[in-house]
């Protein structure tokens, strides 16, 4: 009787460290992250004062007076979401989030 109840516990156990194990996974996959990286002209000199956002929605930061910037999103972003780069003079840029926590922008002189 004993050994029957030593196999439950064990199958018990295993089937909690399973689950714990799923939450853990999940709940790591839908942490927002922060992202970072450094934007730039076509001559690679860096650019204070870019807007950066997340297209659609209030999130937004702006580079440094080194050129680099961190945003960190209120939510988890998905591969739908665009990271535009805004900046007056030049080109805006629009980056797909594709997972990446570091992204770094060279914008375009805008010639119009």
């Amino acid at each position: 009787m004993e050994l029957n109840f030593t196999k439950s516990l064990l199958k018990l156990q295993a089937l909690l460290c399973t689950i714990f194990i799923f939450i853990g996974t999940a709940s790591a996959q839908l942490a927002p992250v922060t992202i970072r990286g450094t934007v730039t002209d076509a001559s690679g000199i860096t650019l204070p004062g870019v807007k950066v956002s997340v297209k659609g929605t209030k999130m937004a930061t702006a580079t440094g007076g080194d050129g680099n910037y961190t945003l960190s999103p209120s939510r988890p972003l998905t591969a739908a979401d665009v990271i535009e780069f805004h900046y007056i003079g030049f080109v805006t840029a629009a980056v797909s989030y594709q997972g990446n926590n570091v992204i770094h922008v060279q914008l375009k002189e805008d010639t119009k």
